[in-house]
């Protein structure tokens, strides 16, 4: 293919320039030659430089659907010479070469999982190569026809994509069955964590949520992006990004996709999910519905305290029962008028309500003073009813004014939840109380109105993102107590707060030769005030957070990169306000208005060979929040929130493996060294632990459209604040069939070969000594079925790829 700009036309430059000369009659043919002679002498030095500038070669890579393909490697060889240079498409699957000479280039577009695509270009001037499509590789074998597919997890250079609509992941039965295969993500608890790092910003489709992604069903997913050192575009307090993108479908017309699962432990749950497109003309429409429902298996903890610096040394010991019944639902709808690629209007919601009618424990304390001896016991029910509601909406236009795009966008982010508990105590041999009853009323509520202007400028080969934001956040925070004795506070609390946030960020990045490095700043103010009645308990926060990122490809196979980002993570209002209150008899909870803002350091150094990759990591937080446990003078234990240090050091590695074309696997090992203190509970507490866990997944293509995939996992124990936690290994399996591209069905088997779970917890802080196991079955078998319908016309109108969140704060 020969691209070129129109050429230079020298003879009309001549001609112009010899008919704006007004020659006598009178002048010779000799005279008349000599001044033809000077003129185009002239013009030809006027034209030397613009045929010697550096020229350019720029262009866009895109697969078969459409969609921007990011971090794709290019090079371009000038034929008959040696040099090579060497780029990577950007998040919007732009490139582009500058200071090239003229001459014929062999350029080549390599990723994985794709047929390379190869041609010569012709450089004369500035180049647009266009789009260009890069189609998927397809290998034939005797019974078995693979398409070779984008890889189950693609590794970029701040991250990983993860491709669950086209892999072994689709057939999980739940999101976080999904993020626990992701090398750089760990799940311990519940609590979800990139690189170490468990302060997470959640996006859904490219825009900022504050929702609880647990409860989106894995069959509404395309894909997943993590994004393990976000640049200072993003919010201060987020260490690491997790956006998670929603199937669509840009075809004209009505089609979607049905999916429901049935997974029975030793109680069920049930999920019914739906992904609905209506496009039409430049209308484009996603509704993502999801239902889901369940009932938990009964779990079991046995635990022992010694309170060895009480006023009268003893020890307590008690068994507790839990079980409970959980309704989740997810409503998502975005909307789009795509005047055109670069001009487009869109609206997006998501309304999640979680409702948990019944949430029962019961638990049995005894109590052994310091010769050994039964002293006394209680019995404790509690009864719980709970919602948490989750709203997001957000209006965004985007366009484009030459070389500018820009965003403007409105969203309104909203949460609250409301708690009732039940609480009967029955006493044995306790002097003063024989029974108690306890009923409480929790209301929290918060509301974000969060204005926004965004924009980049495309330089060729620099890029300049900027942008605005404005939050304005409403909280408020009601406890309320059927009964004041010698367990209760002595009133009820009522606590509101304004929390005013200005941020403004720059991020430039471009590229020497073949290294690409990327420099932001990003500067945040804050006030939070609230009626606390305690003056100092106000914050007021001004930093500046830098972040660095620098990349080099060392070949077409090889590439290094190291990110520097520094964060601040602001108090929530829950915990700076001064609550109390009892989870049992015997057991409390207690905010502290006096937490300080933390401020977290990370450095990343990744190294990439292909698809596999190692990062090492290094993560200096100060001040973090977390709660320690000390005695109360009634002895009872209270678990307050206070400041300590954390440093982790780690490194953790994934290694996607092919065995054979029809069996592969995806191996992970991570390796932390945490480090934990504190010195602000009264007593110094310092703990260092190396803590590791192995991954793996084995998926088998079978013939006649059978996939088979073994998954198996092992933590060594590990620290969550002044816990020392130690869990069981499991192994999982899952087996899918596609009967035909409308219909598919999936078996998952969970834990199928662990009899029971348990998870040991222990520490020794600030006179109390505690270990516990928790027990509970996990066994399970969960079965899937998914159905598309009908797909219309492809369109022809280009449509908005929002799934990509690179330039969103």
């Amino acid at each position: 293919m020969v691209i070129t700009n129109k050429p230079f036309n020298f003879a009309k430059i001549l001609l112009l320039a010899l008919g704006g000369l007004q020659f006598p009659f009178y002048l010779t043919i000799k005279k008349r030659l000599c001044i033809m002679h000077k003129v185009l002498y002239v013009c030809i030095l006027i034209s030397l430089p613009l045929n010697i500038y550096s020229q350019q070669i720029k262009g866009k890579v895109t697969n078969e659907q459409g969609q921007s393909l990011e971090n794709v490697l290019i090079t371009a060889k000038l034929v008959n010479n040696e040099s090579l240079e060497y780029t990577t498409s950007n998040s919007d699957g732009d490139f582009s070469f500058s200071k090239l000479d003229k001459g014929t280039y062999e350029v080549v577009v390599k990723s994985i999982g794709y047929v390379a695509f190869i041609d010569t270009i012709t450089v004369k001037g500035d180049t647009n190569a266009g789009e260009i499509v890069l189609k998927q590789r397809i290998i034939e074998l005797d019974d078995i026809t693979v398409m070779s597919e984008i890889p189950a997890i693609k590794n970029t250079n701040n991250g990983v994509v993860v491709n669950v609509d086209n892999s072994y992941f689709k057939s999980l039965p739940l999101i976080t069955d999904v993020l626990s295969q992701i090398p750089e993500i760990s799940i311990d608890n519940g609590v979800i964590a990139v690189l170490g790092k468990k302060n997470i910003g959640y996006y859904v489709n490219g825009k900022q949520s504050n929702f609880n992604p647990a409860n989106i069903a894995v069959a509404s997913i395309d894909k997943i992006e993590v994004i393990t050192s976000p640049s200072a575009k993003y919010d201060a307090n987020m260490e690491a990004v997790i956006n998670i993108i929603l199937k669509k479908n840009a075809e004209q017309g009505f089609n979607g996709e049905i999916s429901t699962q049935y997974e029975q432990r030793s109680k069920p749950r049930y999920d019914l999910s739906g992904v609905f497109n209506y496009n039409r003309g430049i209308f484009h429409s996603t509704i993502t519905l999801n239902h889901g429902y369940s009932i938990s298996a009964d779990s079991k903890t046995v635990a022992e305290q010694k309170f060895y610096t009480a006023s009268n040394p003893y020890i307590r010991k008690y068994v507790q029962n839990n079980r409970y019944r959980s309704h989740s639902e997810v409503y998502g709808a975005e909307f789009s008028l795509n005047f055109s690629e670069t001009n487009v209007l869109s609206f997006q919601a998501t309304w999640q309500p979680n409702y948990v009618p019944f949430e029962y424990f019961e638990q049995r304390n005894d109590f052994f003073s310091n010769t050994g001896q039964p002293d006394s016991a209680s019995v404790s029910e509690v009864n719980w009813k709970y919602h948490t509601r989750f709203a997001n909406a957000g209006l965004k236009y985007d366009f484009k004014i030459n070389r500018l795009k820009m965003d403007a966008q409105f969203d309104w982010l909203w949460q609250d939840d409301l708690t009732n508990t039940d609480n009967k105590f029955d006493f044995d041999n306790f002097a003063t109380i024989d029974r108690m009853k306890i009923q409480t009323r929790q209301f929290r509520k918060s509301a974000a109105y969060v204005p926004s202007l965004n924009g980049n400028y495309d330089f060729g080969r620099s890029k300049l993102d900027f942008g605005v934001k404005y939050y304005f956040v409403e909280s408020l925070l009601n406890l309320d107590f059927s009964e004041v004795n010698a367990f209760t506070p002595e009133n009820d609390f009522a606590y509101d707060a304004t929390e005013n946030i200005f941020a403004v960020y720059g991020v430039f990045n471009s590229n020497i030769k073949r290294l690409t490095y990327e420099i932001g700043l990003r500067g945040e103010f804050s006030t939070l005030k609230g009626n606390f009645n305690i003056h100092d308990a106000n914050q007021t926060l001004n930093e500046f957070l830098p972040s660095v990122s620098i990349s080099y490809p060392i070949n077409d196979k090889q590439n290094i990169s190291l990110s520097y980002k520094k964060n601040v993570l602001r108090p929530p209002f829950s915990r700076i306000s001064p609550l109390y209150y009892f989870t049992g008899p015997f057991d409390a909870y207690e905010g502290n208005p006096y937490l300080k803002p933390a401020v977290l350091s990370s450095f990343q150094l990744k190294y990439l060979f292909g698809n596999k990759s190692i990062t090492l990591i290094y993560n200096n937080n100060k001040d973090m929040m977390g709660t320690f446990p000390f005695i109360r003078d009634n002895d009872i234990t209270v678990q307050k929130y206070f400041n300590y240090n954390q440093t982790v050091i780690g490194a953790v590695l994934g290694l996607p493996v092919k065995h054979a074309s029809w069996l592969n696997g995806q191996y992970t090992l991570r390796l932390y060294n945490q480090t934990v203190e504190n010195t602000d509970v009264g007593s110094v507490f310092k703990a260092t632990i190396m803590t590791s866990s192995v991954n793996i997944a084995e998926n088998i293509k079978l013939p006649k459209a059978y996939t088979v995939n073994i998954l198996f996992n092992y933590s060594l124990p590990q620290y969550i604040g002044a816990n020392k936690i130690k869990t069981c290994p499991g192994i999982n399996f899952s087996f899918a069939k596609n009967f035909n591209d409308n219909f598919s069905v999936s078996l998952y088997l969970r834990d199928i070969f662990k009899i029971n779970n348990k998870s040991i917890t222990s520490r020794d802080l600030d006179g109390i000594n505690f270990y516990s196991t928790n027990y509970w079955d996990s066994r399970g078998v969960n079965i899937s079925l998914t159905y598309k319908f009908q797909k219309g016309r492809q369109t022809d109108t280009k449509t908005f790829n929002s799934d990509e969140i690179g330039n969103r704060l």
